[in-house]
């Protein structure tokens, strides 16, 4: 997967300005860009993105919506905040439940948030590795279980072998008492 990221803004002048900034750090993400929360989730359920960038202030599908909806669905992907205004107490909602990963409040220089971005991609991409990891750890536990499974239903004593076995002692134990 490539480096997707996706910024929205309600207001176009600051897409602009991002989108310029971005290019002149030459960047090399792939960047989508939208003034609408709605269109921000329809853009999320189409491509798999790493990192969003949203404001807090959005039409039609506000910027604390757009945050939940990711962390219900989509809860890898990192989320940055970038807004006007925050009060104190929904800063330590959006740190302690809501699981962003840097809030800015503007004005902020674009190269400092170029520079959260690409940790952000850093932080998906060692998470990431991280889930690989457990995942095929889980995978060779499961190989694993299947085994002794396999081990334990050989190991079962079977009803009609023991027969078998108990007649042929049996048998071996009359021919041996007969013999003496």
């Amino acid at each position: 997967m490539g480096e997707h990221l996706l910024f929205v803004n309600n207001r176009m002048e600051i897409i602009r300005e991002f989108l310029e900034a971005m290019e002149g750090f030459g960047c090399g993400y792939e960047i989508d860009a939208t003034d609408s929360g709605t269109e921000a989730v329809k853009l999320l359920e189409e491509k798999k993105y790493k990192v969003v960038v949203t404001g807090i202030n959005l039409s039609t599908y506000g910027g604390a919506k757009l945050i939940e909806y990711l962390n219900q669905n989509l809860p890898h992907t990192v989320c940055i905040v970038y807004t006007r205004r925050i009060e104190p107490a929904y800063l330590k909602l959006l740190v302690n439940e809501r699981r962003v990963f840097r809030i800015f409040q503007k004005p902020t220089d674009y190269k400092t948030l170029y520079e959260a971005i690409q940790d952000g991609f850093s932080y998906y991409g060692s998470e990431e590795a991280k889930r690989q990891e457990r995942k095929g750890m889980d995978q060779e536990i499961q190989k694993r279980l299947e085994a002794c499974q396999e081990l334990q239903e050989t190991l079962k004593p079977r009803a009609e072998e023991k027969k078998e076995l108990m007649a042929f002692m049996q048998g071996m134990l009359g021919a041996v008492a007969h013999k003496w």
